[in-house]
């Protein structure tokens, strides 16, 4: 039975959804069988999916600093709003960090062997070192932002964590688009993005023109080359190793790419002070 175009999309936003979050959806609203063309749509949804994530950070923090403006340190504001970031993506992007970092110091330059140790649930040191080396910059980054806002009376936290909830996702598209999947299953299996690289380009441009007028130009631009950079590096490195990607290298993509849109963001504050 044929479906309007405008409940397809609908069933593409809220598939991507359930897959990057732990928002509830109404399970109702989706097929029983989720094939190839929704899976698809589902992933031009994911920057969506980023942003959604983003603003209940901010409407977290927003409440945080109106109900308890002097009872919490920066510190300890900073620590909820991390807290919260894992628990509405239920972690599955730091997942797929952990098993990334496995499968590249485990693979031996073996596909093989990376491919079984991405299917491996139990993590190595390195991917534990990797999951707490990357919480604790995160963590300190957003404080360093809170203690910004504390100072100068703005929002530029809010502007930074939906950038970096944002780009990341967007930057994770672009990476799917552009990168052949390395199995015959999985989640991302028969997704084909060739059709949506317009509305890919008009993401990008559109983020990249939000982020100008919200921060500055260079801070946007910046921000935009150095994930593009990191994609490009990411997609070299997986193609070597297995001659693709699986989901759990897009979700490291995404966690590093988080880390490098909050990073500049605190690193180019001053430049953002006077706008």
């Amino acid at each position: 039975m044929a479906i309007s175009k405008s409940r397809f999309m609908l069933q593409g936003l809220l598939l991507a959804l359930g897959l990057l979050t732990r928002i509830p959806i109404p399970l109702q609203q989706l097929p029983s069988n989720i094939d190839a063309s929704l899976k698809t749509v589902s992933a031009i949804f994911y920057p969506v999916v980023g942003a959604i994530i983003g603003c209940l950070l901010c409407v977290f923090l927003l409440l945080l600093l109106q109900f308890f403006p002097a009872s919490f340190s920066p510190l300890v504001q900073a620590a909820l709003v991390l807290f919260l970031w894992v628990m509405v993506t239920g972690a599955i992007h730091l997942d797929g960090l952990a098993d990334a970092v496995d499968a590249a110091f485990a693979s031996h330059k073996s596909p093989e062997r990376a491919l079984a140790v991405f299917r491996d649930p139990s993590a190595g040191p390195m991917a534990v070192v990797a999951v707490v080396l990357l919480l604790i910059m995160k963590l300190a980054m957003i404080e360093s932002l809170l203690i910004y806002d504390n100072d100068s009376d703005s929002y530029y936290s809010c502007i930074a964590i939906v950038a970096a909830s944002t780009l990341s996702r967007l930057n994770g598209l672009i990476f799917m688009a552009n990168t052949p999947y390395a199995r015959q299953d999985g989640l991302a299996a028969n997704i084909i993005l060739d059709a949506y690289q317009k509305i890919i380009i008009i993401f990008v441009l559109l983020s990249f023109t939000l982020l100008w007028l919200l921060t500055h130009f260079f801070t946007s631009l910046l921000i935009i080359l150095m994930l593009g950079a990191w994609a490009l590096y990411w997609r070299s490195f997986w193609l070597k190793k297995i001659n693709g990607y699986t989901g759990d290298c897009v979700g490291a993509l995404i966690e590093v790419s988080e880390l490098i849109t909050l990073f500049i963001c605190l690193w180019l504050v001053p430049s953002t002070s006077g706008l």
